[in-house]
């Protein structure tokens, strides 16, 4: 399964849209939440905006809490660029009409929506435009980006469906619910341990899920990390391996495309897809 990914990810949708720049000289000034729409708003944006992500590398998104400086930069800041409920101390200090809220534009509920390349897709155009309100003089540059990034994201989602068709195996056993857009786009079933990663499951619900491993023939149970104490409580009791599966929401060094294709390749080879 990996070789369908590798051309793609190594090639030209790493090259023009994930490269980053932080922008300089006349443009906008725009903050963004989780490390992804840092991602989207710099590959839109180009050398005309100055993104700052008020998640640092390696910090989780939901903790994050902004100091008075964070607070003042939000405050002017031309755009804002969030999904709303995710991060409420931002959303608290975003101003009116400088909004950019990448649930709204994506639908539903679950806050996860960079790990759907389609909705990606979406919201590279919408913020495209966006950008080019925001920012008149430079419309055609932000239309431009954000449509080669539109179709970067859809020949990614082409190549997922290519990889996730034919699998043995639907269920997505996870340690917590960030994986629902992903399993919806592409026909699988999630089986979250915990909705939220900072609650504890009950003990029936892990007796639940090790008999729906068990009965179903699952062989992964997906973590954020391998020290996961829900997911190795149900792996140590099904006898099944605990694997890693990044729900791409913190900078680890690594671009979201490449991430994405990663976690596309891990669930095809758990899943037993062909």
């Amino acid at each position: 399964m990996r070789s369908l990914l590798a051309p793609l990810l190594c090639g030209a949708l790493l090259v023009p849209a994930c490269a980053r720049d932080s922008g300089s000289g006349d443009g906008l000034d725009v903050v963004t939440a989780a490390f992804p729409l840092t991602w989207l708003a710099q590959s839109v944006g180009g050398p005309h905006v100055r993104v700052t992500g008020v998640t640092p590398p390696g910090a989780e998104p939901h903790d994050v809490e902004l100091t008075p400086a964070q607070v003042g930069q939000v405050e002017q800041a031309d755009l804002v660029v969030l999904v709303e409920g995710f991060q409420p101390a931002l959303d608290d200090a975003a101003p009116d009409g400088k909004t950019f809220d990448a649930l709204e534009t994506a639908g539903g509920t679950d806050p996860h929506v960079w790990l759907d390349p389609v909705v990606m897709s979406r919201l590279a155009r919408r913020l495209a435009q966006r950008m080019a309100v925001a920012d008149p003089d430079h419309a055609r540059e932000y239309a431009k980006n954000g449509a080669r990034l539109e179709a970067e994201l859809l020949v990614l989602h082409a190549a997922a469906v290519k990889a996730l068709a034919g699998c043995d195996r639907k269920d997505l056993v996870t340690s917590h619910a960030a994986f629902g857009r992903f399993a919806a786009r592409y026909g699988l079933r999630q089986t979250a341990i915990v909705a939220d990663p900072e609650a504890e499951p009950t003990p029936k619900r892990l007796s639940d899920v090790v008999a729906l491993v068990r009965k179903n023939g699952v062989t992964r149970v997906f973590a954020e990390s391998a020290q996961s104490k829900p997911a190795r409580t149900v792996a140590a009791e099904a006898k099944v391996k605990v694997e890693v599966l990044d729900p791409i929401e913190t900078d680890r060094g690594t671009e979201p495309p490449e991430v994405f294709g990663q976690n596309v390749a891990k669930v095809a080879e758990a899943l037993g897809c062909r």
